[in-house]
């Protein structure tokens, strides 16, 4: 009975896993798959876009914090003005509050400029080249292909180790699970 049980689990689990993989194939394959790549690989450079600006604002202000010759500042908000000062780098932009002074100032606004900036500017060329999608197809079509292969395999070693159709396993499934869930019914109308 044990043996017959743990037949039944993995035979569950493998018919889980083929009806996962088919159905992520088959989302890969459409819109909805291509769009996610895409939003993923967008949201990935805003986060290097974002940690970049905190990164050089908090070095920047930390330069000011440690030396006050190191920029030539006349504001009132420090901390706020130093992002900025950060944001402002990137675009070309000058601010009169802020100058920097000393070498080391200078270098982090040019590494600044350069790491965001251009950085920036490249993620815009290339989600402009990305929307041809032919990378991105042939990403899915791989992704598809091992998933299929995947499956193929799973079916294989569902005949191979139980001798069994995963269509014939689905309808056996559900025939062992609606007679457990009666017996259990009954068991617990007994008792």
């Amino acid at each position: 009975m044990e043996e017959y049980l743990l037949k039944e689990v993995r035979i569950k689990r493998m018919l889980l896993a083929n009806y996962a993989i088919e159905l992520l194939s088959k989302r890969l394959n459409g819109y909805k798959g291509q769009q996610a790549y895409i939003i993923s690989w967008i949201f990935g450079a805003m986060m290097f876009f974002l940690s970049s600006i905190i990164f050089f604002w908090f070095l920047n202000f930390q330069l000011y914090k440690i030396d006050h010759s190191n920029f030539n500042y006349t504001g009132t908000s420090t901390s706020f003005d130093f992002l900025y000062y950060t944001i402002k780098t990137i675009t070309f932009g000058d601010i009169e509050l802020i100058k920097p002074i000393s070498v080391l100032a200078r270098i982090s606004e040019t590494c600044s400029f350069f790491t965001i900036g251009i950085f920036f500017l490249v993620i815009v060329v290339s989600i402009v080249l990305s929307m041809k999608q032919d990378k991105v197809n042939e990403n899915v079509k791989l992704t598809t292909e091992l998933m299929n292969s995947e499956s193929l395999t799973l079916i294989t070693y569902m005949k191979e180790e139980f001798g069994l159709e995963i269509k014939s396993a689905f309808g056996e499934i559900k025939n062992i699970d609606d007679s457990l869930k009666k017996l259990k019914d009954i068991i617990d109308k007994i008792f």
